[in-house]
């Protein structure tokens, strides 16, 4: 039996940032992940937003910096879209987990790849896991559980679970020159992507192809690929690789903890309900439990669940928008009629380009600013 202060099961952004945060404080840390590698097959395209990308020095080698976004409509109408200052990293991701990775390690994190969590159980202080390498087991005083949508440990603790999802599909090609900008093109249209977008990313060494859709509808991954020839004139061959996986679109679960077992990333719901954006919030609210876990272990700090209860986001506002989604009527002419409106394009620079959302008081301002040009316009 092995002894740590913090078990992390699953090597994704949120794991290995609460495992660094936590071993940099001198923790006793170990990583579970079931894959051989670290950074193998991601289910993620890696989209970083400005936000995230200012506080976490990236290398820039695994970034591509893309200041635009094409906003396509049903019929094929185009807003551009850009607000100074902003941008998105797209990244290599697989790479980047890789980094990230290493950056745990170096310090302090016990990596396991290879390794993946078979059962736990939980007594008075402790944590025991079994890793279902010839009965090796860890013992750890917390566990923080990043271990995907569908979290088997949530699920056998009696934890929150996720229970909606969009399914994506994404499909990489080579880069073959410069074929494109760097701009970020998203397809809104309920008969391509029902309950979401399509979207084509330029990135580092790779273009990524894709879309998610509401279940149990089915993506159609074909479909993209004749938009982006039809609309950008790019023929793209043949996938160098696909990816596909569930994107919980319920918001925050609950419980997120029970005792010393936290959720963290995807299992906790930690993504957004309306834009399905997961890396900045694994990011954050991963440092954010490594340094509770460790403040609680060696200054008596407050309980990590409760800071971890009290700071993550819950999504209250983005669920209610997802779910007005989910109901509208999937006609296309709603669409194609707000497209041509200032509040549209409003509303659409304030999803995209606002840290915060519909919360800002900053995109407030700009809504009302957008307002008063309509009124002064009309």
């Amino acid at each position: 039996m092995h002894d740590y202060d913090l078990i992390v099961a699953g090597g994704g952004f949120a794991g290995l940032h609460c495992a660094q945060a936590a071993a940099r404080t001198g923790l006793r840390t170990a990583v579970l992940e079931r894959k051989t590698e670290f950074g193998l097959h991601p289910h993620t395209t890696g989209i970083l937003v400005r936000e995230i990308a200012e506080t976490w020095p990236v290398p820039a080698r695994l970034t591509r910096r893309i200041e635009k976004i094409r906003l396509h409509g049903p019929s094929r109408q185009c807003l551009e879209l850009a607000s100074p200052g902003y941008y998105f990293l797209a990244t290599d991701t697989a790479g980047l987990l890789r980094w990230q990775a290493e950056q745990a390690r170096q310090a302090g994190a016990h990596l396991l790849a290879g390794h993946a969590c078979h059962g736990v159980l939980t007594t008075e202080g402790s944590v025991l896991v079994n890793t279902g390498r010839g009965g090796r087991g860890l013992r750890g005083t917390f566990l923080a559980a990043a271990d995907g949508a569908r979290s088997r440990i949530a699920s056998e603790l009696g934890l929150g679970v996720n229970r909606r999802f969009l399914f994506g599909v994404e499909a990489e090609f080579l880069r073959t020159g410069d074929v494109l900008e760097d701009c970020f093109h998203v397809f809104l249209d309920p008969r391509l992507a029902p309950g979401y977008v399509a979207w084509l990313v330029p990135g580092v060494d790779r273009i990524h192809v894709g879309l998610a859709v509401r279940q149990p509808r089915r993506p159609r991954l074909d479909h993209v690929l004749r938009l982006a020839d039809e609309i950008l004139g790019i023929k793209l061959g043949e996938p160098d690789a696909y990816r596909a996986g569930l994107i919980p679109c319920g918001g925050r679960v609950r419980p997120l903890s029970r005792g010393n077992v936290m959720l963290l990333g995807d299992a906790a719901g930690l993504v957004s309900p309306l834009t399905g954006g997961g890396i900045h919030p694994a990011v954050e609210t991963g440092r954010l439990a490594g340094e509770a876990i460790a403040d609680y272990l060696l200054h008596d700090g407050i309980h990590p669940a409760a800071v971890l209860r009290r700071r993550a986001p819950r999504y209250t506002f983005k669920r209610g928008l997802r779910r007005l989604y989910d109901v509208l009527p999937g006609q296309r002419w709603l669409l194609d009629t707000a497209f041509s409106s200032r509040l549209f394009r409003s509303l659409a620079e304030t999803v995209f380009f606002h840290h915060h959302g519909l919360w800002s008081p900053r995109a407030w301002r700009d809504i009302a600013r957008c307002l008063r040009g309509v009124e002064r316009g009309g």
